[in-house]
C-alpha cells in the first residue's frame, strides 16, 4: 500500500501539465502514487501523461467519461490505495518535500486530514508574482492536533480542497465525494463541507507547499457561473442535511443531529462569504447589471436561505464579523443598494482618503439618509471617523425609528447643534440644491464635502 495516491483531474492542460506531473513525481518521498483521470483531452495532454505511464510505474492512467471534476476526483477515490489522499490539480504544482512534510505530521498525530499554507501565483512576461495563502487566522491553531470546537472554526477558514491529504478510509467510510455536475464547478465546497462534518481531528502546518496558479483564464473562478456554481453546491449540502426547510420536525440520525447543532452556524457562515465573494465576482464581470441571468436566480435562493438563517439567530453579525454584515445587509436589503455600495467600494477609493483629510479629527453630518446615506454612514464607520447626526429635508423620518444611529434631524438642527462639523453630502441627484441649502443655512462652504461619485 502507497503512503500517499495523489489524484490529478485533466482537461486539456498541454501547458501546465508536465509542470504538474513532474512535481509529483519529483517527491522526497518516493512512496506515492500517481492517478492521472482525463476527461478527454484532445490538445496533447493524454499524449504526455501516456509517455510518463510508461516511465514510472507509480503513474495509472484512467479515462473519465465524463466532463466533471467532481467525478474525475470521485474516480480517483474510488480507485485509490494508498493510506492517505491527495489532489493536485493540473494547471497547479507543489513543492518536492510537501508529500514528506504532511506525512510527517500524519505519523506522529494520526489526524483525519494534515492541510498546509499555499502560493498562489501569476506569470506575465516572464516575470512571477506571487503571495501566500494563509488559511487560518490565528497562529495558534497551526502546528498542533486540532479537535472539537477549533475544528468547528476551521470549516469557516479552510476552502480549498487541494491543499493537503486525507485519510482514505475516513473519506470512504463517510461518504465524502464530490458532487459530479459538469465542468469545474465549485464541487470543492460540498466536499469541504461534507468533510467537516465528520472529521474529528487535523494538523494544518504553517508552511506554504502547494502552488496556485491564477492566471489561467479558463479557470472556473472566472467565469460568470461561478455564483450559479455556488448555489447549486450549497442546495446540494442543505438538501444532504435536511435544512433546506428548516423542518425541525425532522428527527434524523446522530450525525443529521450533530450537524443541524453544530455546524449549521458555519455552514451559515461559510455560505454568506461565498455569497459576497461571488456576487461581487460577477456583478463586476456584467457591469453592474444586476438584472443578468447570472446574477438573479442564484440571488434569490441565496437572499431565502440567508434570512432564514438571520431570522432565526443562526446567523449573527457577532458571527459574521462587522464588515461583512453590513455588505451582507446590503445584499439582502435589494440588489440596487448593493450595486451602489460595491461601484463606490470598488472605484472611489481616492475620494474616500479625501474625504478622511479633510474630517482629520472632526465628526460629520451626512446630509442625505437614503441608500447613498447607508453607503456613506458604513464606510465613514470603516475609515473610523464619527458621526453626530444624520440630516435630512423629509420631515417624517425625523420622528421615526431608523436604523441609522444616531438619529435623523432637520439640517437647520443640525446645524445649530454641530455648527463646526463637515457636512457630507450622500445624494446623486440633488446634491446641488443641498449644497446651495446648506450654504444659506450658514455653513462655510470649506465645511462642505459632496459625496456624489
Amino acid at each position: 500500500m502507497p503512503k500517499i495516491s495523489f489524484i490529478l483531474p485533466s482537461l486539456n492542460v498541454v501547458d501546465y501539465i508536465e509542470k504538474c506531473i513532474s512535481s509529483v513525481l519529483l517527491q522526497t518521498e518516493k512512496d506515492i502514487e500517481v492517478i492521472c483521470i482525463d476527461a478527454g483531452s484532445d490538445d496533447g495532454t493524454l499524449d504526455i501523461l501516456r509517455r510518463y505511464e510508461v516511465e514510472d510505474s507509480r503513474v495509472r492512467i484512467i479515462i473519465s467519461p465524463v466532463k466533471s471534476y467532481g467525478y474525475q476526483v470521485n474516480l480517483g477515490i474510488k480507485n485509490a490505495s494508498g493510506e492517505y489522499l491527495g489532489i493536485v490539480e493540473t494547471d497547479d504544482y507543489i513543492e518536492s518535500d510537501m508529500s514528506e512534510k504532511l506525512l510527517d505530521a500524519a505519523d506522529k498525530y494520526h489526524p483525519d486530514a494534515v492541510k498546509c499554507n499555499a502560493m498562489s501565483f501569476k506569470e506575465l512576461d516572464g516575470t512571477i508574482s506571487g503571495r501566500e495563502i494563509r488559511y487560518l487566522g490565528s497562529e495558534h491553531l497551526y502546528n498542533r492536533l486540532l479537535t472539537g470546537d477549533e475544528v468547528l472554526q476551521l470549516r469557516c477558514l479552510d476552502y480549498n480542497i487541494w491543499n493537503g491529504i486525507y485519510r482514505l478510509d475516513f473519506l470512504r467510510k463517510n461518504h465524502i465525494f464530490c458532487n459530479e455536475t459538469r465542468g469545474a464547478a465549485f464541487q470543492d465546497i460540498g466536499f469541504l463541507q461534507r468533510m467537516y462534518s465528520f472529521l474529528k481531528s487535523i494538523f494544518f502546518l504553517d508552511e506554504s507547499l502547494y502552488v496556485y496558479r491564477l492566471d489561467r483564464d479558463e479557470s472556473s473562478s472566472y467565469s460568470p457561473r461561478c455564483l450559479i456554481n455556488a448555489c447549486s453546491e450549497y442546495k446540494s449540502i442543505l438538501e444532504e442535511c435536511y435544512l433546506s426547510d428548516f423542518d425541525e420536525s425532522v428527527v434524523g440520525n446522530k450525525s443529521d443531529s450533530v450537524i443541524m447543532n453544530e455546524h449549521l452556524p458555519f455552514i451559515a457562515i461559510k455560505m454568506a462569504d461565498s455569497f459576497l465573494v461571488e456576487y461581487s465576482k460577477v456583478l463586476f464581470m456584467e457591469k453592474y447589471d444586476f438584472h443578468s441571468l447570472f446574477l438573479t436566480e442564484p440571488y434569490k435562493w441565496f437572499k431565502e436561505q440567508l434570512t432564514k438563517f438571520i431570522d432565526k439567530k443562526i446567523l449573527t453579525e457577532k458571527l459574521l464579523g462587522r464588515n461583512r454584515w453590513v455588505m451582507l445587509c446590503f445584499l439582502l436589503e435589494s440588489e440596487s443598494s448593493y450595486t451602489i455600495y460595491k461601484k463606490i467600494e470598488d472605484t472611489e477609493p481616492a475620494v474616500n482618503e479625501e474625504l478622511r483629510r479633510m474630517v482629520l479629527g472632526r465628526k460629520v453630518v451626512i446630509f442625505g439618509s437614503g441608500t447613498w446615506g447607508k453607503c456613506l454612514r458604513d464606510m465613514l464607520f470603516d475609515l473610523g471617523i464619527a458621526i453626530d447626526c444624520i440630516a435630512d429635508n423629509m420631515e417624517s423620518k425625523w420622528h421615526e425609528k431608523t436604523e441609522f444611529t444616531p438619529a435623523v434631524m432637520s439640517p437647520e438642527k443640525a446645524y445649530k447643534l454641530y455648527p463646526n462639523d463637515v457636512y457630507v453630502i450622500a445624494n446623486k441627484n440633488y446634491y446641488r440644491e443641498m449644497e446651495e441649502q446648506l450654504k444659506i443655512i450658514g455653513i462655510n462652504s470649506k465645511n462642505i464635502f459632496v459625496w456624489n461619485r
